[in-house]
């Protein structure tokens, strides 16, 4: 049974009591505090690059001048295929509309040049008129490996450096260009950035092209509805404002056209207009499955057995096509073989929301299952309350219902099915009946690329290829996880040699690979999917919209006719949404309701959020706004808070940029630098299924329990395991890094980007002064320097932090039958969620990033085991029930007072320590300002109020474990202990 009783004895009674007066004078006298500087003084980040535009009019002219007599020598160069582009053709038309219309939406086919030509066409035409020096063309694209080539390809198309006339500005990554007349490419992120960071940065900028709108991402929703409410605000003052072109391959016309409405000279509004320009498209023959499997006959059954005969690929076929017995493996067609039922892909999928790719219904809410948890934490577990004659007795949910009203298993077809021997039939197809040619191939993700990857290496030999010979054959992998494979793929191919590009949805849109001429589509993606009423994600499988399908089918034309084999039959293509479903309306949308409250402050952000193209409902926001109020981001009055602002300078999640701060604030920044540069519930170690067998996932279990070192927790996992590669590292190189990370099955480029985040994000501390810029020559790998990593070898005060940023991510121990589980506060009243911790700590509370739905469970993402002390002076509000303490009005701790005091007494204390923490970490997070921002007198006010609080911690906890080893040993233990930065008791040590 789990103890969840918070124990008092006189060591902590104590150091409490003796704190208590210390921390509240120090709390107090921050508040009374010294003169502020004025706001305007701060110091201005340096991690956003910016072109710094100061050139006075004249200088202006006599530079579009120059500009135009080097244009003219460029535009006689331009090779013929590119003024061929049929965009190129249509200038005239686009400038006409781009010179009347503040909004114009232009369609263009795959491989008009859209992304590449209308930039450059704004430009050039400006150059031609003597403005050439007031051209500044901003190019948003939704994907970072878009921006990036395409500044390139455009650089060498006007036979220049990158960083001349044309850039980008992408994530940790810019290569601006020199002003004056200039095209930037950059994300959506960065632009929202620019625009929260850079007061009038659209001021000097002319034209605005939103490319690839299609893809309808939350940044450009978010980005479209603030530059209308630029363009507006703008034009009431009667100010200049830049001009904006919608563009893409596919959209709903009416829809975008309606939402930018140009304002006429009598004062009404007229959808925006636009132009139509088909592609001079080369032929591309589609195969769907039936036609591809009619293709497999050609091969021997042997070798059609061989890559067809995984169960996940035969599970697949038989989801896809009653018939598929007949034609793969020969004899009675699947139903038959089932013992007459129906096929499961047969069923006609009603409402398949994750089917079809869009977002979940609204989920029902636990309360609405039958039976009850009963938190009867007093005797250590919940019980399950079954009712009486239950259908579904032993079940925590009744047959056939999910947590959330979809699942990916609903209806009948299990969409997380990827097909990888399927895959790779129809690769060694290609490469065995014909001799040229590259050949793309759509996964969902990662780890299906090094699946299919690994298959293609196992059975090349028997259809006699040598994948080892460079010269012949080279797999490349397209994913936004691995930076030094973005450019590879664009590189020119060797004579004589055949690629294999096997990418996520990053190769769709935008960027063309010249040598491709196949395209294999497995007709999946995974969209991060977000559930406000149970607080948990899911990065689920969906079947792709037929937009996006015919984008990967234009691959294969983009230079030459190809092929495109899909993976899915001609019947399952139809049923797909016609377009993206709006990510807005299935994310989360904490962030987003952040950057609209700081790009306009004086309105409501549920009002502003209205405006959006297809906005969320109205309860998913309201729980975005609860939880930034409750995060400190907000006050009640739903104002940016000082805490607010700071989290919007941090690249990350609200969440994960609290608990940066707090890893500043507290001075184990390294750490929590680690866990905040990951993604949420990101896994450092790579993930094996139940397909791979027992043998991985052992090995794997074993080296977590290596780098757990005892903490019973997956946060210290992480954190050792990142540690242990960053110093082979810095000590010996990448190549012997990532030797050592795959030794260890720890995810190399996983690594590598949690690496590069953190080290913007220390730079973006260090420049807001946040931190002190740390010396290059300190020969230190821990972030942030010695200085701001004096307490991080502290595991108690670590796990305490993530209990305060995830206060409403506990859980506790339940029991349902025979089975053991945990129960969260969203699943309290009737569900019950098992915990497949990796490490399986001892049964007690638990504290987790993220949750994802699993069947007809929930599966917790890195948990760590917490003590009920820390819940209660670190968790949810506080309340007193008798001898209970009650945590968010839903968890139950019982206290156990073994001291020479009175049970009144020691509770007393206890909330005064509570309170007292409360205001006082509250009056630190919001006054994190920049020491040149702040008196002489509130500096010093501020540092004594976190030392006092760090040292109060710090001896709490030191006096909790000294009582937890009272209880192991049976007798007191000794309150001799070293509080001196960065040591602690023995079994505090489990960060290396």
């Amino acid at each position: 049974m789990a103890d969840l009783s918070v124990r008092l004895n006189d060591d902590l009674l104590v150091v409490m009591r003796g704190a208590l007066p210390k921390l509240w004078k120090a709390a107090r006298r921050l508040l009374r505090g010294g003169s502020r500087k004025p706001a305007a003084q701060i110091r201005s980040g340096n991690y956003i690059a910016t072109t710094n535009i100061s050139i006075r009019d004249y200088q202006k002219t006599e530079l579009s001048r120059d500009m135009k007599s080097r244009t003219d020598s460029l535009r006689a160069g331009r090779s013929p295929r590119i003024r061929e582009l049929q965009v190129n053709k249509r200038k005239k038309n686009i400038l006409d509309l781009i010179r009347r219309h503040t909004y114009t939406v232009v369609v263009a086919a795959t491989g008009t040049g859209k992304s590449t030509q209308i930039p450059q066409i704004i430009l050039d035409n400006a150059i031609r008129h003597n403005a050439g020096a007031y051209c500044h063309v901003i190019c948003v694209q939704p994907r970072r490996i878009a921006a990036t080539s395409l500044a390139r390809r455009v650089a060498r198309e006007r036979n220049e450096a990158l960083g001349d006339s044309v850039g980008y500005h992408i994530r940790f990554d810019a290569k601006l260009p020199k002003a004056p007349g200039t095209i930037t490419y950059c994300t959506t992120g960065i632009v929202l950035k620019l625009l929260q960071e850079v007061p009038g940065y659209l001021d000097t900028v002319s034209h605005v092209v939103l490319d690839e709108v299609h893809e309808r991402d939350a940044s450009i929703d978010i980005l479209m509805l603030l530059l209308r409410n630029y363009i507006d605000a703008r034009k009431a003052k009667e100010a200049y404002t830049p001009r904006v072109i919608v563009t893409s391959a596919t959209i709903d016309v009416d829809l975008f056209a309606s939402y930018f409405q140009n304002k006429l000279p009598d004062g009404t509004r007229s959808p925006a207009p636009h132009i139509d320009i088909p592609g001079h498209t080369f032929e591309v023959a589609k195969h769907y499955l039936d036609d591809l499997l009619d293709l497999l006959k050609d091969f021997e059954p042997s070798t059609r057995k061989m890559l067809l005969e995984d169960e996940t690929t035969k599970s697949y076929l038989r989801t896809q096509m009653s018939h598929v017995g007949e034609q793969v493996y020969g004899g009675e067609p699947a139903s038959e073989r089932e013992g007459g039922e129906p096929v499961p892909g047969s069923r006609s999928p009603v409402n398949c929301s994750l089917e079809s790719g869009q977002p979940a219904p609204r989920r029902k809410h636990p309360s609405e299952h039958n039976g009850d948890i009963l938190l009867n934490t007093d005797f250590g577990e919940a019980v399950y309350d079954e009712q009486p004659g239950s259908e579904n007795e032993g079940e925590a949910v009744p047959k056939g219902q999910s947590p959330g009203t979809s699942s990916p298993d609903s209806y009948g077809e299990k969409v997380n099915l990827v097909p990888l021997g399927l895959v790779c039939a129809a690769v060694f197809r290609i490469l065995t009946t014909s001799t040229e040619g590259g050949i793309l191939v759509f996964l969902p993700g990662m780890n299906d690329i090094l699946k299919v990857e690994n298959k293609l290496r196992e059975f090349s030999a028997h259809f006699g290829l040598d994948f080892s010979d460079q010269g012949q054959f080279q797999i490349l992998k397209l994913h936004s996880a691995i930076p030094e494979s973005q450019t590879a793929p664009f590189e020119p191919v060797s004579p004589g040699s055949r690629r294999i590009i096997l990418a996520t949805n990053i190769a769709e849109t935008s960027v063309t690979i010249p040598d491709v001429k196949f395209v294999v589509d497995t007709g999946k993606l995974r969209h991060r999917m977000y559930y406000p009423e149970t607080r948990s994600s899911e990065l689920a499988f969906c079947w792709v919209d037929q937009s996006s399908a015919a984008q990967r089918a234009g691959r294969a034309g983009r230079v030459r006719n190809g092929e495109y084999f899909a993976l899915f039959t001609k019947e399952k293509y139809e049923s797909f949404r016609v377009n993206k479903f709006p990510a807005v309306v299935r994310t989360d949308i904490h962030d987003l309701c952040l950057k609209i409250k700081k790009a306009v402050p004086e309105s409501r952000i549920q009002d502003v959020i209205r405006l959006a193209l297809e906005p969320p409902e109205d309860y998913r926001v309201e729980s975005a706004i609860t939880e930034l109020v409750h995060m400190g981001a907000l006050n009640e009055n739903e104002e940016l808070t000082t805490l607010g602002d700071r989290l919007l300078q941090l690249p990350v999640t609200p969440k994960l940029g609290k608990l940066i701060l707090l890893g500043a604030l507290f001075r184990c920044l390294d750490p929590l630098l680690i866990l905040g540069a990951l993604d949420d519930g990101a896994d450092l170690f790579y993930r094996f299924g139940e397909s791979d067998g027992q043998t991985q996932a052992m090995i794997i279990a074993k080296l977590r329990q290596v780098y757990a070192e005892a903490s019973n927790s997956d946060h210290i996992t992480t954190i050792n395991a990142f540690r242990a590669v960053r110093a082979v590292y810095y000590e010996q190189g990448y190549s012997k890094a990532k030797e050592f990370a795959d030794s260890q099955l720890i995810h190399f480029p996983r690594f590598k980007a949690a690496l590069m985040a953190a080290r913007h994000i220390e730079r973006t501390l260090a420049s807001r002064e946040v931190i002190p810029h740390q010396d290059p020559d300190d020969g230190g790998f821990e972030f942030g320097g010695a200085d701001m990593n004096v307490n991080s070898r502290s595991a108690s005060l670590i796990t305490s932090l993530l209990l305060h940023v995830h206060s409403r991510n506990v859980a506790v121990p339940v029991q349902l039958g025979k089975n053991k589980g945990y129960c969260d506060e969203a699943s309290r009243k009737g569900y019950v969620s098992v915990s497949v911790n990796s490490l399986m700590p001892p049964r007690g509370l638990i504290v987790f990033d993220n949750k994802e739905p699993d069947g007809s469970h929930f599966r917790f993402l890195n948990s760590t085991l917490v003590t009920p002390l820390a819940a209660s002076l670190l968790g949810g509000q506080l309340e007193v029930r008798g001898k209970t303490l009650c945590v968010d009005s839903w968890l139950r701790l019982p206290i156990r007072v073994s001291s020479g005091h009175e049970d009144a007494y020691a509770v007393r204390v206890l909330l005064e320590m509570r309170k007292v923490l409360d205001m006082a970490l509250n009056n630190a997070m919001q006054n994190l300002h920049p020491s040149s921002n702040l008196g002489t007198s509130s500096r010093r006010s501020y540092r004594h109020l976190v030392n006092t609080m760090m040292k109060t911690l710090l001896r709490v906890f030191a006096a909790m474990h000294g009582h937890a080893e009272e209880e192991r040993t049976g007798g007191r233990s000794s309150n001799a202990m070293d509080l001196s930065p960065g040591k602690g008791r023995a079994h505090d040590g489990w960060l290396r």
